[in-house]
Order: C-alpha cells, then sequence, then structure tokens
C-alpha cells in the first residue's frame, strides 16, 4: 500500500534563527502569486492580513481572511492557502521555544473555536501593525546590534500579547452570546409546553420574546438541530403521543384538542413525524402495555 505523507515544514529549512517576518506587498508579490498545498509546520505562523483577500482551510475548516483580519495556525494542524489575489500584510512565523508560556496557553488551549480574528476599524490592529514595522527594522539590522535578538523577541512577544488579549476578549463576547442564545432556547421551549395547543406558528413564538422569526430560528437550529417548525411539530407530536397511549380519546378529539380542527391533516402530520398513523401507535402501544398486565 502507498504511504500518504503529509509534507512537514522546518522553520530550519526556510529560515534562520527563531523568528521570521516577512511583508507581502498586493504589487510587488501578485505576480509571484501561488497556492500553497496542504502541509504542516513545526512552528507557529501568525497571518496579519491588512487589505485583501486570503481563502484558506486549517483543518478541514473553510476559512477566509479579509481586511484587518488575524490567524494563527498551531504546530502541527494541517493547512492550506490561496495567494493568488493581491494582498497586503505580513508573515510571522515563531519557534514555540520563543512564546512566553502565558501566550502559548491561550493559543493551544483558550481559544481554538476562534480561528480567525476580525479587527477591522479598530486601533489595536493599527498597534499591532506599528509593533511589526518596528520588528521588521530590527529584523533587517545586525541581531548582535544593540541587543537585536532580545529586542525581537520582546517585540515578537508584545504582539502575542496583544493578539491573545483580542482572542480572549471575542472568546468572552462567544461565550455571553453562547449564554444569551441558551437562554432564549430555554425561553421558547417554555412558551411551546405552555401553548403548544394553541399556537403553532413560529412567527408567534418570535413576538412572544420580541425577536426577529430569522434570529429565533437560527437559534432553534442551532442548539436543538431543527428548524422552530420542525421542534413545533415534534412537541406536538409528543403530547398527542401521551394522549393516544394514556386515554381512550378519538383521534378527532385528540387532534382538536392540540389545535388541529382538521382530523385528518393531524394525522398526515403525526405519520410524517412518527412514522406510523395515530391508531397503529395507539395500538402497538396498547398490545406492549398489556404484555406487562
Amino acid at each position: 500500500m502507498k504511504s500518504i505523507d503529509i509534507p512537514i515544514h522546518q522553520l530550519s529549512d526556510y529560515f534562520s534563527g527563531t523568528i521570521k517576518l516577512k511583508k507581502f506587498n498586493k504589487e510587488e508579490d501578485h505576480a509571484k502569486a501561488r497556492i500553497m498545498e496542504a502541509h504542516r509546520d513545526n512552528y507557529y505562523v501568525f497571518l496579519i492580513l491588512e487589505h485583501g483577500k486570503v481563502p484558506m482551510e486549517v483543518d478541514f475548516k473553510q476559512l477566509e481572511m479579509r481586511d484587518s483580519n488575524i490567524i494563527y495556525i498551531r504546530p502541527g494542524q494541517v493547512h492550506k492557502a490561496d495567494y493568488n489575489n493581491p494582498v497586503k500584510g505580513w508573515f510571522l512565523a515563531i519557534d514555540p521555544s520563543v512564546m512566553q508560556p502565558i501566550y502559548k496557553n491561550v493559543f493551544e488551549e483558550v481559544i481554538v473555536d476562534i480561528p480567525v480574528l476580525q479587527l477591522e476599524g479598530t486601533d489595536i490592529f493599527e498597534k499591532i501593525c506599528q509593533i511589526l514595522h518596528t520588528l521588521d527594522v530590527i529584523s533587517n539590522d545586525d541581531p548582535n546590534k544593540n541587543n537585536g535578538e532580545v529586542l525581537r523577541k520582546d517585540l515578537t512577544n508584545s504582539i502575542l500579547g496583544l493578539i491573545a488579549r483580542e482572542y480572549l476578549n471575542e472568546k468572552e463576547i462567544l461565550f455571553r452570546r453562547i449564554a444569551r442564545d441558551q437562554e432564549v432556547y430555554q425561553k421558547f421551549r417554555s412558551l411551546v409546553n405552555k401553548n403548544i395547543k394553541s399556537t403553532k406558528s413560529p412567527s408567534e413564538y418570535a413576538k412572544m420574546l420580541n425577536l426577529s422569526l430569522n434570529y429565533l430560528n437560527e437559534i432553534v437550529k442551532n442548539l436543538s438541530g431543527f428548524p422552530i417548525s420542525k421542534w413545533i411539530h415534534q412537541e406536538c407530536i409528543l403530547e398527542a403521543k401521551r394522549i393516544l397511549y394514556y386515554s381512550t380519546a378519538s383521534i378527532k378529539e385528540i387532534s382538536y384538542e392540540l389545535g388541529y380542527e382538521d382530523a385528518a391533516y393531524f394525522s398526515r402530520i403525526f405519520k410524517k413525524e412518527a412514522g406510523c398513523s395515530p391508531q397503529d401507535f395507539r395500538n402497538k402501544n396498547h398490545e406492549k402495555s398489556n404484555v406487562y398486565q
């Protein structure tokens, strides 16, 4: 069997030292644009994009970097990028030994769910670019001149600290949004539970929660896997199953009880969701219950 090897790029194969900063320019580099094939690195990569667009894939996730975006790639992650568009920005490669432990913890453990940092229109992005310019000047000097190597490491960790802080801010915003969505979802479920017999319109539940239908539908779908209409149908069918199992009410009576004026329509909905007719469901479950009597 032919082995499949994913290339691993070593920092020492391309650059000398433990830090490599490369500035790329829209006009100058566009003629040399290329597609970087899938590979791993044994070092951290930070791509700071000032202008342009870079489609990427990182561990199966399709991403697209745009103006004032930052992305980091951890050692070992498989990634590829399309540099065929004219772009302007910075490529920063860092040996893991350079990164301070506090920042390494952030980039390794804390913020793996936020691959792209969006900083368009923020002062912090300008500050990061200013420090990158300073690092670029010092990198072009003799590393032994005036403690150049020490300055490079300090400036690099200053950049990492600013980026880590912004990622943590985004993480906090994400957590707050998740908590908010969970709260909305629980309120929605409670409202459905109380009003399922009288209200089956998704827009009515959105009004009760003072939310747009699209926003509520997005929350419900993200947390339950189903759109509002499907979720309402499932809850309604669950209540129908309870009544079918624990009562002797007719199918017509049950359909009216659940707010369906047309018993035939109710039966069609039930069969679609449950896989059998209401009467078949009752018969099957009554047969099972008789076994234990």
